[in-house]
């Protein structure tokens, strides 16, 4: 008789970058299980898929790597296959100017450009606020979106309007950023002769022209911003936790980036790494420009 060979699909889930929010190329990252190693089956237009993992009570680990994107590492949890490897990351989240409760419009910052993000859309805001976007949202210079209802918005508050159920991944070094970014590029070494490169030095950014990063929930979800100091000064929101972290490659480089309509000119980050003292630096640099600076870590 034949030998019979049988799998069954136990999880799945899609890649985006979170510059373009287009789907990865297969050949642009790889998603693997750290243990037991297993690595997933990329398909086209960003999706991938585990075969043949057996349900268990505590989570798996996941690792998605790609020379052109930092490392990111996640969890999921097999207990009914198949399982959505998906996380609220594909979002706009804006920071209301102004309600129009007539017209159901919101005004927040303008956005040079923005990925298209369709009709119907949840959006979630501060203080359980729910609603769904009424009309596709996207394109050059956009500033206001049509909701449902913005009954109980005000001025200030936050709200994440979802994309899609994919993961995201940032750009790394190697990435081939368009222009007009503010761009920080980080080399991190060690503070001895020769200065070898540090790979897997944490960079977290601490302060933003120097204000720390709060955290406010929004539906669910924390999401990290900050408010430029003087009258008026914006609220420049900066995404979950996981996106204010950076961890350095093989060659010590890591790289932090912003809208280059920002008005920034000076961070903060701190640097830890085993076996090193941690470290505090600032940077300052020119809005919409590229600026690159080495940092020592001194061995503990």
């Amino acid at each position: 008789m034949a030998d019979v060979f049988t799998s069954s699909l136990s999880f799945f889930g899609r890649v985006v970058d979170s510059l373009s929010r287009a789907p990865l190329l297969e050949s642009d990252y790889r998603v693997s299980v750290l243990s037991p190693r297993s690595d997933a089956l990329a398909k086209r237009d960003g999706f991938f898929a585990f075969q043949g993992l057996k349900p268990l009570a505590t989570p798996y680990s996941f690792r998605l790597t790609g020379a052109r994107y930092q490392r990111k590492e996640f969890q999921g949890t097999l207990t009914a296959p198949p399982v959505e490897l998906a996380f609220p990351e594909d979002e706009l989240v804006v920071s209301v100017k102004a309600a129009d409760a007539k017209a159901k419009a919101i005004t927040f910052d303008k956005i040079p450009f923005l990925p298209p993000i369709p009709s119907g859309a949840p959006v979630r805001g501060e203080g359980g606020f729910s609603s769904t976007l009424k009309t596709d949202l996207g394109g050059v210079d956009v500033q206001v979106a049509t909701l449902d209802s913005v009954a109980g918005l005000a001025a200030g508050t936050l709200l994440r309007i979802a994309r899609s159920r994919a993961l995201v991944v940032k750009p790394g070094p190697s990435y081939p950023f368009p222009a007009g970014l503010t761009l920080i590029s980080l080399t991190v070494v060690e503070d001895l002769p020769g200065e070898p490169p540090v790979s897997e030095a944490k960079v977290q950014l601490t302060k933003l022209e120097g204000v720390a990063p709060a955290g406010t929930q929004v539906g669910g979800v924390e999401i990290q911003s900050v408010t430029l100091p003087g009258p008026g000064g914006p609220r420049l929101v900066l995404g979950q936790a996981q996106d204010l972290t950076s961890l350095t490659d093989d060659r010590g480089r890591a790289v932090l980036f912003f809208p280059g309509q920002w008005p920034l000119t000076q961070l903060q980050v701190e640097l830890t790494h085993p076996g090193h003292a941690a470290k505090t630096q600032g940077v300052t640099f020119t809005a919409g420009q590229r600026t690159a600076t080495k940092i020592k870590l001194a061995p503990a």
